[in-house]
């Protein structure tokens, strides 16, 4: 016999010891049953080969069936090295198995259910919705074909499965995209940058749980435990669930920044959220977006992606940057969005249309030029005061004075974000005289700490420092205004919130002056932002 054919013969011996065993593992059978008909099959192949090819064919063929056996179990049970092998084992699995298809799954439990050879794939037109599916202790998940679903990631489906953590407590960066993990202890796991839009974690413990840059769109959090979270960046807007959930502080910063902070809420050490002040607190910005532009802000780069979000996105406009924060050589972008904006994608286009062109910009450059004068051309380039951005955002004739509307209807306050940049001569003493007139519209109390007081502390401190520039002068004095004005609002609940704001541009601007910090902190803790 020709070696073409055994080869073929050989190939085909293989194929039937892996179908032989996918098979086998698609029913739940003891091994005592499973070892008769493979010592029966080995026997029939080695006889049909010997009878064929001669009897030196025979301990080929019963090598080669057994490899198939071999490599087809260790497909089967998840070993990394048979990935390939898994999916074709799985073909044969899954014949005969439960379809569900397109199906939609939501709230669906199959606890302790056995899913081998079930099929939980989709189509292209169409997705198998298992949005909040309850999986604890089911059985044989690695035995059914996932499609793209979130199970078909071993580390979250074993999360999913068994309700505990893996070893190194790490999520980073997946997709767990309408997970239920409702009453899980997930205790300082990393959720950095995941996906867990329209998850839920009812009654789940979160304690010190990194939530930076995390999807939370419609995420349920109800009755949660959150003590100690890190919130930097992550998206979440009015349809994620924040009701009951028991949080006595959070962190707004992942690492310490220059001084050793990272932000914590509130503030004082000694101070903690009373019963509710979390969901509130939160709601309250519930619908901001948080750009990250990371290693400064290209100029050309920035006002292409802005150009194309406003395209995007008619309802936007420069007014609607809230807060513009420097992070060492990152910049921060806090906007405000319509209440039914995907925060995801808003933020995925914004970083698409900035990464595009900064990408068109390199490539221009290193085409002409030596890489070292490209990248020294690249840095000119970009934006070096950032409030630029708000310059660059607004169109030419419009003065950057850009007075955020208030939130209360009765007893308006107005917060100035930003100011004349566009080189007008700055007058100190006008500016001076405003402060006053708004620090004395607060009522006279006898006790020296009272904000009045601290208010025109902070307005002496600031005007008479002489490491201030007139500019950074004039926008600190605008920010005590806009404390003066706050203080006078007839609605506390909203005191801190509108507070916190210009207190964060405060101490942007005198970051590095402790006399004034000092006196910046106090204050923030008398409005409790």
């Amino acid at each position: 016999m020709s070696y073409s054919i055994v080869a073929a013969l050989m190939i085909v011996i293989f194929i039937t010891g892996v179908a032989a065993v996918a098979a086998l593992n698609s029913i739940d059978v003891s091994i005592s049953k499973i070892a008769l008909p493979v010592v029966i099959s080995i026997v029939l192949s080695a006889y049909i080969a010997g009878v064929i090819s001669g009897f030196s064919a025979s301990a080929g063929t019963i090598s080669v069936y057994l490899s198939g056996i071999y490599y087809s179990y260790c497909s089967l049970n998840g070993n990394p090295k048979f990935e390939i092998l898994h999916k074709f084992a799985l073909i044969f699995s899954t014949i005969g198995g439960t379809k569900f298809r397109n199906a939609n799954l939501t709230n669906s439990n199959f606890t302790e259910a056995s899913l081998t050879s079930s099929d939980f794939r989709n189509s292209q037109d169409n997705i198998t919705n298992l949005t909040r599916t309850i999986w604890k202790q089911a059985r044989n998940l690695n035995r059914s074909r996932l499609g793209t679903s979130i199970l078909s990631n071993s580390e979250v489906r074993e999360l999913l499965v068994t309700g505990k953590p893996n070893q190194s407590k790490s999520y980073e960066g997946l997709n767990l995209r309408g997970a239920n993990l409702d009453g899980v202890y997930l205790e300082k796991v990393n959720f950095k940058r995941a996906i867990l839009s329209e998850a839920s974690f009812r009654n789940a413990n979160l304690e010190w749980v990194n939530f930076t840059e995390t999807q939370a769109i419609s995420t349920d959090f109800t009755g949660a435990q959150m003590t100690g979270v890190c919130l930097e960046g992550w998206s979440y807007d009015h349809t994620t669930k924040l009701d009951d959930v028991d949080c006595r502080f959070v962190f707004e910063l992942e690492h310490p920044n220059a001084k050793g902070s990272r932000e914590r809420r509130p503030h004082d050490p000694e101070k903690e959220f009373a019963a509710g002040d979390f969901t509130k607190r939160y709601s309250e910005t519930i619908n901001i977006v948080q750009l990250l532009i990371r290693n400064g802000i290209n100029r050309e780069a920035f006002i292409a992606a802005w150009e194309k979000l406003t395209e995007e996105y008619p309802d936007i406009n420069p007014d609607d940057i809230q807060e513009i924060k420097k992070k060492g050589q990152d910049v921060e972008l806090t906007v405000a969005v319509p209440q039914d904006t995907d925060k995801g994608k808003f933020e995925h286009n914004f970083d698409i249309g900035y990464e595009t062109k900064l990408k068109e910009i390199e490539a221009k450059y290193q085409a002409q030029l030596e890489s070292k004068e490209a990248m020294i051309l690249l840095q000119k380039q970009n934006i070096a005061d950032i409030k630029e951005i708000l310059q660059i955002a607004k169109s030419p004739n419009v003065n950057i004075q850009n007075e955020a509307k208030a939130v209360a209807e009765q007893n308006p306050v107005t917060i100035k974000a930003g100011r004349d940049i566009s080189g007008n001569v700055i007058n100190l003493g006008e500016i001076k005289g405003n402060v006053t007139n708004a620090i004395n519209q607060i009522p006279n109390k006898e006790d020296s700490g009272d904000i009045k007081t601290l208010l025109t502390q902070l307005q002496e401190a600031i005007s008479s420092d002489k490491e201030l520039a007139d500019e950074d002068k004039a926008d600190a004095l605008e920010q005590v205004e806009n404390l003066a004005k706050i203080a006078l609002h007839d609605k506390p609940e909203e005191k801190s919130t509108l507070a916190s704001k210009a207190i964060r541009a405060l101490k942007r601007i005198i970051d590095n002056i402790p006399t004034i910090a000092k006196i910046v902190e106090t204050v923030s803790k008398v409005f409790g932002a």
